[in-house]
């Protein structure tokens, strides 16, 4: 993309960083960041295939246009992505307001110091240590860096732990002994739920359970046959259903904020 742009009021350098700073680029930025007046950050990381030509990964991720690659999550085209083409020229009839909703979520809201400094210290996004359920909530995998990340860290899912695959076999091989399903609508808990005559385990364990977000903020979650309701952020449940005990997400907003999707799919 830096080699396109040649143009010094559209390519902008702040703090040593270059910002493609295109017209409804621009805008895009202040729509998903909430930046207002800023381009968007070029990759300054890596080797000729990846240095100026994506965004910075470590502001988008897992985006189309990021440089590498995270195997379990969705590669989401941002409203960033659209405009760039339409900024182009070449795609004048684009219509950006496809991502208006933004299923992308990394970074949402986040303001100018996002864009313009490396604050590692940002959470959900990033990470210090240990191993937990991605941002996504589609897997579990260790805390790391990357050659693009800048220094930071974040939460890289295992593959094959990728609760959205149909083919998500659970963490004993058997889904009907922790109820389990994966699938589009899928995403990680933490749970000791187990079926009845197996032993609890001593520990919260990664689950994939369907979950829905509801218009009052609460998250419906599919144990089994069972739904059972998340009311609030943390809460504990038991059912006679099953063994153990079900988590609900840490921060119910937020689980919903990263949890949107489009309709089939979005092939439609």
């Amino acid at each position: 993309m830096i080699q396109y742009w040649t143009v010094s009021d559209v390519l902008v350098t702040q703090g040593g960083r270059s910002f493609l700073n295109s017209t409804n680029v621009r805008a895009a930025v202040q729509s998903y960041f909430g930046c207002a007046n800023q381009g968007m950050p070029m990759e300054d990381n890596g080797g000729s295939g990846s240095l100026g030509s994506h965004w910075e990964q470590e502001v988008v991720f897992d985006e189309l246009m990021a440089a590498q690659f995270t195997p379990v999550d969705t590669l989401y085209i941002s409203g960033m992505t659209l405009a760039l083409l339409k900024d182009t020229g070449f795609y004048a009839s684009i219509d950006e307001s496809f991502s208006e909703a933004h299923f992308m979520r990394f970074g949402r809201d986040r303001g100018c110091t996002f864009l313009t400094t490396s604050d590692c210290s940002v959470t959900p996004e990033y990470c210090s240590s240990g191993k937990d359920i991605n941002f996504y909530r589609n897997s579990i995998g260790p805390c790391g860096g990357s050659t693009f990340l800048a220094g930071c860290k974040a939460y890289f899912g295992y593959s094959n732990r990728n609760c959205k695959t149909e083919s998500y076999g659970g963490i004993y091989g058997d889904l009907s002994i922790t109820k389990e399903a994966g699938g589009w609508s899928s995403r990680g808990h933490m749970a000791t739920v187990i079926a009845s005559g197996y032993q609890v385990p001593s520990q919260p364990e990664f689950r994939c359970y369907k979950s829905v977000c509801n218009s009052d903020g609460t998250v419906s979650v599919t144990i089994g046959t069972k739904v059972l309701l998340c009311t609030s952020s943390g809460q504990a449940i038991t059912d006679s259903s099953f063994s153990g005990t079900f988590t609900c997400p840490p921060n119910l907003a937020n689980f919903c904020q990263t949890y949107l999707t489009c309709n089939d799919h979005c092939n439609s």
